[in-house]
């Protein structure tokens, strides 16, 4: 076992994706939820989440009587894995420019969650001027009114400093809510219409999202020859 000690759910899944010796990660998080509310996600060694089926048998294995009683005597090792934070914000690092936000004023919201390190450091070493809120995490507070279920905060704190732009996060660093300078909110509707026009994807014909996303992006992306596709649940992992 490789303890990361405290990551985002991201960062443990890039970071299994690119190990050929991991052949698996597990998450204990509180995601978008109060900390009572934690759970356990599992992904494979491909950086995908588990399905279903692979789910109900671990859960089945769990409660049966195969597992017998653990053996201290012979268990497995625990290796402290400091350099795993570190080592995610490299793989990041690589795909920017190193003045990328030079003048740039930046809000974080940080839920008292598992990007309070991380994602202040990415943008700092890319040359913002960063203000984190909510980032004094006490093992309870995850979520507690902030983070990208609650954006005021972050609206309030983008206008009172004059900050350019505002990046709410969850607990476990996988969802995101984007606020401007003037504290509009930006959604998961607005964000895959900025990234339709990146470079990257500029001549992909196709966008999923999901069936919660507008109709109004659904038209914006007509506009582009692109194809909006709205999915309710992945049955199967993606390959």
């Amino acid at each position: 076992v490789y303890d990361a000690a405290t990551l985002s759910t991201p960062a443990l899944i890039k970071l299994v994706e690119q190990n050929e010796h991991i052949q698996g990660g597990i998450m204990i998080s509180a995601s978008h939820n109060p900390a009572h509310d934690n759970g356990i996600k599992c992904i494979d060694h491909t950086g995908k989440k588990l399905d279903a089926a692979a789910e109900k048998a671990i859960s089945t294995l769990f409660f049966s009587a195969a597992i017998s009683e653990p053996d201290y005597l012979h268990m497995g090792r625990d290796i402290p894995w400091t350099t795993a934070a570190q080592e995610y914000i490299k793989i990041i690092h690589s795909h920017f420019d190193k003045n990328l936000l030079n003048g740039i004023k930046v809000v974080l919201d940080l839920a008292h969650g598992a990007t309070n390190h991380i994602a202040p450091t990415i943008f700092e070493s890319l040359g913002a001027d960063v203000i984190a809120i909510h980032n004094a995490p006490d093992g309870t507070n995850i979520n507690h009114n902030c983070g990208s279920l609650h954006v005021r905060p972050l609206q309030q704190a983008v206008m009172s400093h004059s900050a350019d732009i505002g990046f709410a996060f969850d607990g476990d660093g996988d969802r995101l809510i984007a606020v401007n300078s003037r504290g509009e909110i930006k959604n998961g509707d607005d964000l895959l219409a900025l990234l339709a026009q990146h470079p990257l994807y500029k001549n992909q014909r196709m966008v999923i999202g999901t069936i919660m996303a507008n109709q109004g992006l659904a038209a914006h992306l007509e506009k582009q020859n692109k194809q909006l596709v709205k999915i309710k649940q992945l049955t199967h992992p993606v390959r």
